[in-house]
């Protein structure tokens, strides 16, 4: 039998059914049940740093590497909505292409870190299957010289 408690994680309370273990309902990362917007706002609170809560880590991890970031965040979305979440090319995650996803490409190929909320995935803006620097210049080429959009990546 689930019953229902308060969690206190940083600041943010999250309302969920307890139960021995968390389900094996991949994208239900508060574990009842459900795969919806509830979800996604656990995720992108995690994600954001607004909370170092997670109730059920393994249900968030979307794809399986071990992280919960902003790749499962649009992978979380697109199962809650039943349509695509992310934009190839939006590498950083803000919901458009712009200068900062060619930064991110670059300070990844440069062996940087990027935020939780990035999506290295989605840097392949030239669809030629690897994230390199020509998908960085791609980006730029596409924002002020009227190169293409990005083509249609993972999501």
């Amino acid at each position: 039998m689930k019953r229902l408690i308060v969690i206190l994680c940083s600041t943010v309370f999250f309302s969920i059914p307890v139960s021995a273990q968390c389900s094996d309902v991949l994208g239900d990362p508060n574990n009842d049940g459900i795969i919806n917007i509830a979800d996604v706002s656990t995720v992108v609170s995690y994600i954001s740093g607004a909370t170092d809560c997670m109730p059920c880590f393994a249900n968030a991890d979307i794809d399986g590497n071990g992280e919960v970031n902003g790749c499962d965040k649009n992978l979380l979305i697109e199962l809650a909505l039943g349509s695509p979440a992310c934009v190839n090319g939006d590498v950083n995650g803000n919901g458009k292409v712009d200068t900062g996803d060619a930064a991110s490409i670059l300070t990844y190929l440069s062996g940087g870190t990027l935020s939780l909320a990035s999506c290295i995935d989605l840097g392949d803006a030239d669809g030629d299957g690897d994230v390199d620097s020509d998908d960085a210049t791609y980006i730029m080429s596409y924002l002020f010289t009227g190169g293409p959009a990005p083509v249609i990546g993972p999501c």
